[in-house]
This record gives C-alpha cells, structure tokens and sequence, in this order.
C-alpha cells in the first residue's frame, strides 16, 4: 500500500472512524475485466455522506433550522484496484 502523507499510522487513522456503511458494487460499475471504475468510489462516498447525515437527524422536517454541510473538494488517493468479485453458484 502506498503512503499517503497526511496520514501518519494507517490503522490509527482508521480507528478513529465511527460511522459506515456497506457498499454494493454493481457490475455496471466495472469494465469487462471486473475493475471498479475510478469514478465509482465518489459515487460510494456521496451515499455514506447522505447516510451519514442521516444518521445525524439533518434531513427531518424539524432539522429545518440546522445548517448542513456541503463538500467543497473531494478527491481521492487510489491505492489499490477495486474489483467486483461474485460466485456464482448453479449446482
């Protein structure tokens, strides 16, 4: 895994996360070799925003007074290839 130099300790960095959410690739997200689109990881970091915020009560009718934040810049350090891996079972 390559080092991305903002981030000192990796598995730090990670266990400071409290929220997730399972993502689904769809295989219109992937090419015919089963790559993950590099456009396809914003798409998954827009639902867990949305899901986030969510989870924050900011989309009910009685958040109309709360101020919700919006992504100014969004990018995107790809340190490894997303695959869309399936088994399929016909036995």
């Amino acid at each position: 895994m390559s080092k991305i130099t903002y981030i000192e300790d990796m598995e730090q960095w990670r266990s400071e996360f409290s929220f997730s959410i399972p993502i689904s690739i769809r295989f219109s997200e992937t090419d015919m070799f089963g790559h993950v689109n590099n456009v396809s990881p914003f798409i998954y970091f827009e639902e867990a925003r949305i899901e986030f915020l969510k989870s924050l009560e900011l989309f009910t009718s009685s958040s109309t007074d709360k101020a919700i934040p919006v992504v100014g810049d969004l990018q995107c350090n790809y340190l490894k290839q997303i695959f869309l891996i399936k088994k399929y079972n016909y036995m």
